[in-house]
């Protein structure tokens, strides 16, 4: 669980890292706009991966990218990496202990 707690904390930096930096480069000339999507970041960053996760989504099922992946990288890049960081946080909480006595 600890494991969870810090890989969610990551996520969870990372999503205000990804946020402040969308948000310094929509201040600048020629903005596109607020957010950035997730895909046009890995694009940026690592084209190639990119390119070959599409083929290998595609391999195995043509439904698998276009609809569904497709759609989850059209989501703001912060805003996927804050809901990642946020559920696995949940998940991986610590439990409250419940007394529960009899007589």
């Amino acid at each position: 669980m600890p494991a969870l707690r810090f890989l969610g904390s990551l996520f969870l930096l990372l999503a205000v890292v990804i946020l402040v930096a969308d948000v310094t480069n929509a201040r600048g000339p020629g903005s596109s706009g607020l957010a950035v999507s997730a895909a046009k970041h890995w694009s940026s960053l690592a084209p190639s991966t990119l390119a070959a996760s599409q083929k290998s989504a595609q391999a195995v099922s043509p439904l698998l990218w276009d609809p569904l992946l497709k759609t989850f990288l059209a989501i703001p890049a912060w805003s996927m990496f804050a809901i990642l960081g946020g559920a696995l946080s949940y998940a991986a909480r610590r439990r409250r202990r419940v007394n529960i006595f009899t007589n």
